[in-house]
């Protein structure tokens, strides 16, 4: 069975765009919620089924902290308030794609400045060998090559620059 509102959220996540108002996604994911209950359960009709879910949703109440939306959500929507519901639930997708894309982002900043500190760390290695060893070059351009073969992945125009200051 295809959950309705799953779909609908996952459109919204996927594109940004509703189709429709808040009002009317909230009555249609109430409905197929409603309806699946039925169907699940063996009620005789939408009514008795809905009656259920209202009772469950009153009782509703979830120890873990990232239900909570959720369980706010299953409780507007059988208290009628729909609208309510469904802009929680787009504003709780839209905070989980923001937090989302800011984990890759630090990530990415955390592996450049991971990558950066390594490399400053060769070129450092680099350049007190150089200041160590510095008469045996004939120039700061000979030095710049050796260097680049002893400290990759450091490139020689790289050291060069570096050269000049010392």
């Amino acid at each position: 069975m295809i959950n309705i509102s799953q779909y609908i959220l996952d459109n919204f996540a996927k594109t940004g765009k509703r189709f429709e108002s808040h009002e009317t996604i909230g009555r249609k994911m109430w409905g197929a919620i409603v309806k699946a209950h039925q169907l699940s359960k063996g009620f005789p009709d939408l009514k008795s089924a809905a009656d259920d879910i209202k009772a469950r949703a009153e009782a509703l109440d979830f120890d873990d902290p990232s239900l909570s939306t959720t369980e706010k959500v299953i409780k507007r929507l059988a208290n009628g308030r729909f609208a309510e519901a469904v802009k929680l639930a787009e504003d709780a997708i839209a905070h989980r794609i923001e937090l989302d894309a800011q984990a890759v982002n630090n990530n990415a900043i955390n592996i450049a400045n991971k990558r950066h500190s390594q490399k400053n760390n060769i070129l450092q290695e680099a350049l007190d060998f150089y200041k160590r060893h510095k008469n045996r070059y004939a120039s700061k351009e000979e030095a710049a090559e050796d260097l680049e073969e002893k400290f990759p992945p450091i490139k020689k125009s790289t050291y060069r620059k570096h050269l000049k200051g010392l």
